[in-house]
C-alpha cells in the first residue's frame, strides 16, 4: 500500500473527526498503523525524516501538510476544528477523495461507519472519551492488501493558530 494512498487515508479519517463533533478548535491526533499485519510507526519515521531534512525541505514539507489543513505536533499531527467542518457536509466535502460514507449510525459514544472509495473499502468506529478526548479505529482493503489505523485525539487550544481548517483547505 502506497503512501499516497495512506496519507489520503488519514485526510479521509480527519474528515471524519471533524464531522464526529468535537470540541472546536486544535486537536492533536495520534496514530498507529498496520499494514497487511505489520505495524508502521509511521509518525516516528515521518519525525526522523523530517529531523533529516535542510531547513528548506523542511519548510516546503510544511507548507505542503498546511495546505493539507495538518501540521506536525508533539506526538502526532494536529488539526484544526470548526463548526463548519464539523457538519456532515464536511465528511465528504472533497470530492477528489472519491471516497463515500455509508452506513453511518450514531452510538451513544460517537459515530460508526463504511466507506467505499475507488480502490477498496472499509469500516470505522470513532468515540468520545471526554470533551477533550476522543479514541477509534479504521480499517481498510484494497487489492494491495489490508491496513488498520487506531488512533486518539486530544485536545490543545481554542485557538488553531496557523493550522487551516480542513474546510478551507482546496
Amino acid at each position: 500500500m502506497n503512501r499516497a494512498f495512506l496519507f489520503s487515508l488519514v485526510f479521509l479519517s480527519l474528515q471524519v473527526q471533524a464531522a464526529f463533533k468535537l470540541k472546536p478548535g486544535l486537536w492533536e491526533v495520534e496514530t498507529t498503523t498496520s499494514v497487511n499485519g505489520k505495524t508502521h510507526d509511521s509518525q516516528g519515521q515521518m519525525q526522523e525524516m523530517m529531523k533529516k531534512m535542510t531547513p528548506a525541505q523542511r519548510a516546503q514539507m510544511e507548507k505542503m501538510m498546511g495546505s493539507k489543513g495538518m501540521a506536525f505536533g508533539d506526538k502526532g499531527m494536529k488539526v484544526c476544528h470548526t463548526e463548519k467542518s464539523m457538519s456532515d457536509e464536511a465528511l465528504v466535502h472533497d470530492p477528489k477523495s472519491k471516497c463515500k460514507i455509508t452506513d453511518k449510525k450514531d452510538l451513544a459514544d460517537g459515530v460508526r461507519f463504511n466507506v467505499q472509495c475507488d480502490k477498496g473499502s472499509g469500516m470505522a468506529e470513532y468515540h468520545r472519551t471526554s470533551d477533550t478526548a476522543y479514541s477509534g479505529w479504521n480499517e481498510f482493503t484494497t487489492a494491495k492488501g489490508k491496513s488498520r489505523m487506531e488512533f486518539k485525539g486530544k485536545f490543545l487550544s481554542n485557538n488553531c493558530g496557523d493550522v487551516k481548517p480542513l474546510t478551507e483547505v482546496k
